[in-house]
C-alpha cells in the first residue's frame, strides 16, 4: 500500500486497512486497483476539502463526488475508467455505511451516478 500524505495519516490508512480486509476474496490486481483509486480519492477529496485535518467520510458528499468526477474527465480519464472508480467508490460508500455507519446516506446515489 503507498503512504498517505501526513495530513491523511491515521483516519484514511485505518479505513482502507479494514477495507482491503473485505477484498481479500477478490484477485489481487482487483484488490490493489481499488486501494490505489480509493487512496488517490481521499487524497484530492482532502485537498480540495477546505479543511484542515485528516480525511472524514462525511466529506464525500454529493457535490464533492460529482466534482471529482468532473475533476477525473478534465485530466483524461478515459470512460471506462471514470466508471471503475465510480464503482469502486460505491462499494466504499457501502462500506462506510452498512459496517462501518460513517456515513447515513450514499453521495454516489444522491448523484444519480450508481
Amino acid at each position: 500500500m503507498q503512504p498517505f500524505s501526513k495530513k491523511n495519516t491515521e483516519a484514511g490508512r485505518v479505513l482502507l486497512d479494514e477495507y482491503g480486509q473485505l477484498l481479500s476474496d477478490k484477485a489481487p490486481s482487483t484488490r490493489v486497483i481499488s486501494l490505489r483509486i480509493l487512496r488517490h480519492l481521499i487524497e484530492w477529496v482532502t485537498e480540495h476539502s477546505g479543511n484542515a485535518g485528516p480525511f472524514q467520510p462525511e466529506m464525500l458528499t454529493q457535490a464533492v463526488v460529482r466534482e471529482y468526477l468532473a475533476y477525473l474527465e478534465q485530466e483524461g480519464f478515459s470512460p471506462h475508467q471514470r466508471t471503475r472508480v465510480t464503482s469502486t467508490l460505491s462499494d466504499f460508500v457501502r462500506f462506510l455505511i452498512k459496517e462501518k455507519r460513517l456515513l447515513q446516506h450514499d453521495p454516489i446515489s444522491l448523484s444519480g451516478l450508481a
